[in-house]
């Protein structure tokens, strides 16, 4: 099964650059979520992808997935700015929120039959 969303205005954390994004927040949520009890969500190939317009510093940022804290509530971004996380700790000065995009195939036995 594939879930998708689109997250705007993400504003960095203060401390680690981290956050959550729970399957409810998928654009299609609610087609699938009867599904979702059989997903195997330790399977799941989840790919983020910076959508921010503009040249900005936030536009740069990258976003990666934490395969380790991907659950059946949901899963984790990080976001990095060069070598560091995007969080007021590594970097000084005002960050900018940004936007990304978010598209998660999770494996589901029930649909194989």
């Amino acid at each position: 099964m594939m879930l998708y969303g689109h997250c705007t205005e993400v504003q960095p954390p203060e401390e680690e650059a981290m956050i959550t994004i729970n399957w409810t927040e998928a654009v299609n949520f609610h087609d699938i979520a009867s599904h979702l009890i059989a997903g195997e969500f330790e399977n799941a190939v989840i790919i983020a992808v910076n959508s921010t317009h503009g040249v900005g510093e936030n536009a740069a940022v990258r976003v990666t997935v934490d395969r380790e804290a991907t659950t059946f509530k949901g899963f984790s971004t990080r976001f990095w700015l060069h070598d560091k996380p995007y969080a007021k700790k590594y970097h000084k000065g005002k960050l900018e929120p940004l936007d990304f995009d978010w598209v998660a195939y999770i494996p589901c036995a029930s649909f194989l039959t």
